[in-house]
């Protein structure tokens, strides 16, 4: 682990050789919420808490999860799942992408934003108590704008299925 000034690294590197040892190391790093969080991990779960800046979270293997953030997002998981509960500031933007997996978003009823999500195979499902004016639904896509548009969600999958739930 790094101290660099304005910045915190942390990087692992396992042993050529393991031995047969199966290795699992778990991070825990508390930061203020101001802080703009930039995460890339191969093999397994990315947890992120209460951030107000952006948020770039890139994952191979396992679940990305994001609870109470306010800030804009780029998150993308190749196996496995994104689950966030987040508000959008204003011109804001959430654009999340799983290759095999699922997406679940939760927002607050007043999001603002162009609206658009895309599965390849499976399905897209919003909750019924989220206005989506303009809305054009096909088999795979459904786009639209939320009270009034003022940012951008993008959320697209190639194998699973898209949920957008009310907070």
């Amino acid at each position: 682990m790094k101290n660099l000034a304005n910045e915190i690294f942390v990087r692992t590197k396992q042993p050529d050789d393991t031995r047969r040892r199966n290795y699992v190391i778990d991070y825990a790093i508390k930061i203020p919420q101001s802080f703009e969080v930039k995460i890339d991990n191969r093999t397994g779960d990315i947890n992120v808490e209460s951030i107000n800046d952006s948020i770039t979270a890139n994952l191979v293997t396992g679940q990305t999860t994001l609870n109470s953030i306010n800030a804009s997002t780029v998150a993308k998981v190749t196996t496995g799942n994104i689950i966030s509960k987040q508000a959008l500031p204003e011109n804001g933007t959430i654009n999340m992408t799983v290759t095999t997996g699922n997406i679940e978003l939760n927002i607050p009823a007043d999001i603002s934003g162009k609206f658009s999500a895309r599965v390849t195979t499976g399905n897209v499902r919003m909750d019924s108590t989220l206005t989506l004016e303009s809305a054009i639904e096909t088999a795979n896509t459904l786009t639209g704008t939320l009270e009034g548009g003022a940012g951008q969600v993008t959320l697209a999958v190639t194998t699973g299925d898209i949920r957008i739930n009310r907070l």
